[in-house]
C-alpha cells in the first residue's frame, strides 16, 4: 500500500511540474542523463515492477500522466532504492521536437520500464 501511494504522490508531483512550473525550475531533478551501467539481476526486477506499478498508479489517477510523469515518479522511485535509470526523449520517426509528437521513456539498463509500447515508433533526440 506504501508504494502506491508513494507512487501516488510522485505521480502528481510530476504532473503539476509538467503542467505548472516551466522546465528551467526542475529540469535539475530529472537527474544525471548519462547511460547507466548494467543492473544486478536483483534490480532489474524491482526496477520492472516498479515501473509496472508507476503505470497502474498513472491508469487510475484523476489527472493525466502521461509518458513523462510517469518516467519522472518511477525514476524518483528507483532513485531512493538505488537503482540507476536513464530517462530518453525522443520525437516521432520524420518528424523533429519542434512537431509536438514527443515521447518520454525510462531505461533502467537494458529494458525500457516506462513507455516502451511506443518507443519504437519515435527516434531519441538525447535528453533536456
Amino acid at each position: 500500500m506504501f508504494r502506491k501511494a508513494e507512487a501516488f504522490l510522485l505521480l502528481a508531483i510530476a504532473y503539476s511540474l509538467i503542467r505548472w512550473v516551466p522546465m528551467r525550475h526542475w529540469r535539475k531533478w530529472l537527474g544525471p542523463l548519462e547511460p547507466q551501467s548494467a543492473l544486478a539481476e536483483d534490480q532489474h526486477a524491482r526496477a520492472i515492477a516498479f515501473g509496472d506499478l508507476v503505470e497502474r498508479t498513472a491508469t487510475a489517477a484523476p489527472f493525466a500522466a502521461k509518458c513523462l510523469a510517469c518516467a519522472m515518479a518511477a525514476r524518483w522511485m528507483l532513485a531512493r532504492r538505488g537503482i540507476a535509470t536513464q530517462l530518453c526523449f525522443g520525437a516521432r520517426k520524420g518528424q523533429d521536437w519542434r512537431s509536438h509528437d514527443l515521447h518520454a521513456w525510462l531505461m533502467a539498463g537494458d529494458s525500457c520500464i516506462i513507455g516502451a509500447e511506443e518507443r519504437e515508433t519515435y527516434q531519441t533526440m538525447g535528453r533536456p
